[in-house]
């Protein structure tokens, strides 16, 4: 196992340390090496509230312990996942899932397939097919019923996450005040 994520004291540390490859690239190499999955090539840092990180046609989104040790998002993250795929939708296959760091200090991860496709930037002049594309999908999302609220729905987790995932994307300076 490579040297522990460091410890995260609040968001401006984790935002001054969160796209340095020479930190990150080591523990992405690691997952995928456990989870049997060799990687040499180049891995790339992308923009995001996690440590999110694409190697081929993988990605490792390492979550980050700042607003709830990370198991919150990761186990949303991972259940939604599981459960649009399970429908059929066009989203990434969650190919492993596990924990950097100690219990005292969690990083939890998961490994997910790339989706093929273009930015959003790049279709500006298809929008009303990528609206109606985007439509279908989220009537179709809107449509699953989970088999149980868990973990949808755990300790109001639903009521209470909006205001706090506003909070957080303030915080790591992605959502201007308003």
């Amino acid at each position: 196992m490579p040297s522990p994520p460091p410890r995260i004291h609040d968001w401006e540390h984790f935002r001054s340390i969160r796209s340095d490859p020479g930190l990150w690239t080591p523990p992405v190499r690691w997952v995928l090496a456990r989870h049997g999955v060799a990687s040499t090539g180049p891995i790339e840092l992308t923009s995001s509230v996690h440590v999110v990180a694409v190697a081929g046609d993988m990605v490792v989104k390492l979550y980050q312990p700042v607003s709830d040790g990370g198991r919150g998002s990761f186990e949303i993250e991972t259940a939604a996942l599981r459960l649009l795929g399970g429908a059929g939708l066009p989203v990434p296959r969650l190919l492993a899932a596990g924990q950097l760091g100690g219990a005292g200090w969690p990083w939890p991860y998961c490994v997910m397939s790339a989706l093929p496709g273009r930015p959003l930037g790049e279709v500006a002049g298809e929008r009303a097919q990528v609206a109606a594309a985007l439509g279908r999908f989220l009537r179709a999302m809107h449509d699953l019923r989970p088999a149980g609220p868990r973990p949808f729905a755990a300790g109001g987790f639903l009521a209470g996450r909006l205001d706090t995932c506003v909070a957080e994307h303030r915080a790591a300076g992605r959502v201007p005040a308003r």
